[in-house]
């Protein structure tokens, strides 16, 4: 890790390294055609945040060297535990397999992303999703567009008083990028927006579902320990804790109403039913945190036959057809 200290400047302090870190430094990718000073490049090139906060960068020899991919099978994340760079593998990789992150976000369409890593990083992309023949590619760029829209427009489904709606969207969501291969990059913020969801319309068994996949993807993709899996966590274990931006309870303040959870079987045609990508292995769980709050048989049983009366209802009065 080489991290620049006040009142130095990036050659001044490349310059002071020891003769094998600098040669190693020397060694990465320079592409910002922007900076012509050799050792400037290379950090404009290579250097990552370190946490939330963008006047913490520094350089990380082995990261660097991962290339791009449009669908990655890692990501990594600045750990304020461990107070390092983590990579973390979302899907299984093979002995010699190669290890791709994603330089930028790729839920952009194609020709965004090509653009970002052309001027960003001077290359042109030739993963996966990139090579794709031309009308694969507009069915891909479709999706991940949808995927975006989605995630947009769901404020504006719940102004409406349409939970449902919202949800259904959602899934489709989640399901667009499951089949674009960026199922476990991209969805664990979906799936709070579902928590809040159903936290605001007080369905508690669906909020804690909700939490517990989000839960479930945060410790994938950043470790159980990150701040975003710790809170899911807790969460999961108390829906009802969930505060909005004026320090005020969430639960229930659009009323009562039974919902939908991530993966039960919908009543409505427009719902698709969801399912984890094979790919998905739950992470080994977490050596500390409560675990979640157990429903009896009888408890669920019960909240399952008053779902089938309420979301009948409720699709009804949303404009969805009951199927």
């Amino acid at each position: 890790m080489l991290v620049p200290s006040e009142g130095r400047t990036i050659e001044q302090l490349a310059s002071k390294l020891p003769q094998p870190a600098k040669d190693d430094y020397f060694s990465l990718s320079s592409s910002h055609v922007d900076y012509p000073v050799v050792a400037e490049n290379i950090w404009y090139t290579n250097s990552l945040d370190m946490g939330d906060f963008k006047d913490r960068i520094g350089i990380f020899l082995v990261i660097s060297r991962f290339n791009h991919s449009c669908t990655p099978n890692a990501l990594f994340h600045w750990s304020e535990t461990l107070n390092r760079q983590v990579v973390y593998n979302i899907k299984p990789i093979a002995k010699g397999q190669e290890i791709e992150v994603a330089y930028i976000s790729v839920m952009s369409p194609p020709t965004t992303r090509q653009n970002a890593l052309k001027k960003n990083f001077n290359f042109v992309c030739h993963c996966t999703a990139c090579s794709l023949p031309c009308k694969e590619l507009e069915i891909s760029a479709s999706r991940r567009s949808e995927c975006v829209a989605i995630a947009q427009r769901i404020d504006t489904q719940l102004d409406r008083g349409k939970p449902l709606v919202a949800l259904c969207s959602i899934r489709r969501a989640m399901d667009l990028a499951k089949l674009e291969g960026v199922w476990e990059s991209e969805t664990a913020p979906l799936c709070y927006d579902a928590f809040r969801i159903c936290v605001l319309w007080g369905d508690e068994l669906h909020a804690r579902q909700w939490a517990d996949l989000a839960f479930k993807l945060c410790s994938l993709i950043k470790g159980h320990n990150s701040a975003d899996a710790i809170m899911m966590r807790r969460l999961r274990d108390d829906p009802k804790s969930e505060k909005g931006s004026n320090g005020k309870s969430l639960w229930a303040a659009l009323g009562e109403q039974i919902l939908v959870g991530p993966f039960e079987p919908s009543r409505s045609p427009r719902m698709q039913e969801l399912s984890l990508p094979s790919s998905f292995k739950e992470p080994a769980k977490a050596t500390s945190g409560t675990s979640a709050v157990k429903l009896s048989t009888g408890q669920k049983k019960k909240i399952k036959e008053k779902a089938k009366r309420a979301r009948l209802n409720a699709l009804s009065a949303q404009g969805e057809v009951p199927g």
